[in-house]
């Protein structure tokens, strides 16, 4: 058997197998293989403040999850929930980065903040 370690989890791969002997070769069979994305370990750690928050703004920083589940993070999404809400404002930024500032803050409010992946 053959062994591929570097499959990423939750993708479809169509594998080409060939046969070879002295009589020759045969045809081409295809194999389609679906891996599963796990379930990550743990969540990974909550963003905290980059820097000192101004009066209208702040900026979040967090690392990327140490388990991804067997798929890639490409992009995550911050929410911003303000306490008097339950209505959170999403931004969605590419998984290059692993940090935001945010503006246009109201002073007399408090939020809440978290990051998916």
């Amino acid at each position: 058997g053959a062994r591929l370690p570097l499959l990423v989890g939750a993708i479809e791969y169509t594998i080409a197998v060939r046969a070879q002997s002295s009589a020759g070769e045969s045809v081409e069979a295809e194999i389609v293989v679906s891996t599963g994305a796990t379930v990550p370990a743990a969540p990974p750690a909550p963003p905290k403040l980059a820097k000192e928050a101004w009066q209208t703004k702040l900026s979040l920083c967090w690392n990327m999850p140490s388990d991804d589940g067997g798929s890639n993070v490409v992009e995550f999404e911050v929410l911003l929930v303000p306490a008097d809400t339950a209505s959170p404002v999403q931004r969605r930024i590419s998984a290059s980065t692993t940090d935001i500032t945010i503006e246009d803050l109201d002073m007399s409010r408090s939020y809440r903040f978290a990051v998916r992946a």
